[in-house]
């Protein structure tokens, strides 16, 4: 019967597997088909266009063959500058990855989705979609697509006047393509470093990037690059009123046919700077159709200047509603930063996950092997005396409850912590929602949404009593650090104990600048002070450790050995303040 069994079931493997090949192999060889077209999209994206215009998509007919399609279609068209802003084609690929091992197309199908809701001016979605490419291309160690993803995250961020976080993605962009070695991308990378730093008007690091740039794009002969770093050179010699060498720059540029009229502009204003009074005139008359804030802003200088009164007010009129615009770009770079916060709260409870799934599995274990112990002492009471067997039984169901306790302490506390976390990263956005709701004028409900951020930050920077709820929540999450602190350095000032505070709650030097009302500069120039205090101080090494790790949560570079430096796994405070 046994011999039977086995033989049948060796028939129907066979019939499976004969069933099955054919349909492997003309699958696979589609699949090599677009392999092949996806690698020619960074070769020669106009050959790879015209062959994946050239298949029938009815032929691809599984669910992979049609999102390796739609993907590779999608890379074809962004390649070849078609921009599309409907997600039609690629969200075949997103649906069909997001659920697949393969990490790497789920990578770019992300990428792909952000571009098109990029075009499409949904800059929130498109955040997203690039945060979780980033996010893939940093866990697969793909340095060019994660490069690319930040390179866009910075665009995103730019295009809402968020300077700082504009900053930090170009860099992050700029050291991921490095990694790569392809040059054109570096360079372009390096173009928009210099925009950032241009945007939050470090503009010496920005001449310095820049005229290395333009130097580079001469050489390479690459006119493009050339005229854009042009461009940003002379904005940046115009942030410092150095009027001649905004002159020098883009004079070889005002002489094509095609010149944009920023940089006639740029001319403009350095010409009146100069004194060249007549030439500045010629150059604002040309941008007479021009409708950007910086040629209504001449063109209102020059018709009052004539005493052109009407003129004058019709552009500066025009201006002012420009400004109102910017306006409303910088409360949308506050929510695309909100869902920046809210993306890296999921990353954090997506490894809290992993941890109490590891712990289950711990937990499972131990039982497992507590349940097998039980069993041999069982057996073992029938082979021994009724007395010994009942003690030893007495023994192990003590030692389980015991465990079981440790365990569910564990597991409350997790919990505890993983809630805190969740309701503190949502409590903005639920009220910025529930005021949109309650609002029937949408532009007053982001100004109310505006008004009560300012009032949130107030609160945390002036008001006693959040401040001091603050300090109890740190102490009792982090086994009294703050009153341990304060404890080993009674001389230091208070504004430097509310420094360590706002460090421990997760603050970059942004926020804590905001909250003493100083500059960043300010912020550096006191956490630095503060950790000289507690590198000369006689408390123990450990705890020198712990204070420096929350001042430094990205490491501290004084020593090779020990821990300083380490990051700390410090629980965010659940606190919700009241606007008044």
């Amino acid at each position: 019967m046994l011999t039977f069994n086995r033989k049948l079931l060796l028939t129907l493997t066979s019939i499976i597997a004969i069933t099955i090949m054919p349909a492997c192999k003309h699958d696979s060889k589609e699949i090599n088909e677009l392999l092949k077209i996806e690698k020619l999209n960074e070769s020669d994206p106009k050959a790879a266009l015209e062959l994946i215009d050239s298949i029938q998509p009815e032929k691809y007919n599984t669910p992979k063959l049609k999102a390796l399609y739609s993907l590779v279609k999608s890379q074809a068209l962004d390649k070849n500058l078609i921009l599309l802003n409907s997600d039609s084609i690629i969200s075949v690929a997103r649906q069909y990855y997001e659920d697949s091992p393969d990490k790497y197309h789920r990578m770019k199908s992300e990428y792909y989705y952000g571009m098109i809701n990029l075009n499409s001016e949904k800059l929130d979605t498109a955040l997203l979609a690039f945060l979780k490419a980033y996010d893939l291309g940093e866990e697969i160690k793909d340095y060019f697509w994660q490069g690319m993803a930040a390179s866009r995250i910075a665009e995103i961020f730019n295009n809402n006047k968020d300077g700082q976080q504009e900053l930090e993605f170009s860099k992050i962009a700029l050291n991921c393509l490095n990694k790569t070695h392809k040059e054109q991308y570096i360079n372009y990378a390096i173009l928009d470093l210099g925009t950032a730093y241009h945007n939050v008007n470090y503009t010496d690091a920005c001449i310095l990037i820049i005229k290395n740039l333009l130097e580079t794009s001469r050489r390479n002969q690459d006119h493009a690059l050339e005229s854009a770093a042009q461009e940003l050179l002379g904005a940046a010699y115009l942030k410092c009123n150095k009027y001649q060498s905004v002159l020098d720059i883009l004079q070889n540029n005002s002489r094509h046919e095609n010149v944009s009229p920023l940089i006639i502009a740029y001319m403009a204003i350095a010409h009146l700077g100069l004194g060249n009074f007549e030439e500045g005139k010629h150059l604002i008359l040309k941008l007479e159709n021009d409708s950007t804030l910086i040629s209504d802003y001449l063109k209102y200088d020059l018709y009052r200047k004539l005493n052109d009164k009407d003129k004058a007010l019709t552009a500066l009129e025009e201006a002012y509603g420009k400004i109102d615009d910017k306006f409303d770009s910088h409360v949308t770079s506050k929510l695309s930063l909100s869902i920046l916060k809210y993306h890296r709260t999921q990353q954090l409870l997506d490894k809290a996950n992993v941890v109490r799934y590891k712990s289950r599995v711990i937990f499972i274990a131990i039982a497992s092997v507590l349940l097998i112990t039980i069993i041999i002492l069982t057996f073992l009471y029938y082979s021994q005396k009724q007395k010994f067997k009942n003690q030893e039984l007495a023994t192990s169901a003590k030692n389980l409850n015991d465990r079981l306790l440790t365990i569910n302490e564990s597991n409350k506390k997790l919990a505890k912590s993983i809630f805190s976390l969740l309701s503190t990263q949502f409590i903005g956005i639920n009220e910025a929602c529930q005021t949109l709701f309650e609002s029937e004028n949408e532009d007053k409900a982001k100004k109310q949404i505006a008004s009560n951020m300012l009032k949130l930050i107030q609160s945390i920077s002036e008001d006693e009593s959040t401040i001091i709820e603050l300090e109890k929540l740190i102490d009792h999450h982090c086994d009294n650090i703050l009153s341990k602190f304060k404890s080993d350095f009674s001389d230091l000032k208070t504004d430097d104990h509310r420094l360590f505070l706002y460090s421990a709650l997760g603050f970059d030097n942004v926020a804590i600048s905001r909250f003493f009302n100083t500059t960043v500069k300010g912020i550096y120039n006191r956490r630095d002070k503060i950790k000289n205090r507690v590198l000369n101080s006689e408390i123990k090494e450990k705890d020198k450790d712990h204070y420096i790790a929350i001042l430094y949560p990205q490491g501290l570079k004084l020593k090779t050995d020990g821990t300083i430096g380490k990051n700390q796994n410090l629980y965010k405070p659940n606190i919700k303040i009241k606007y008044l």
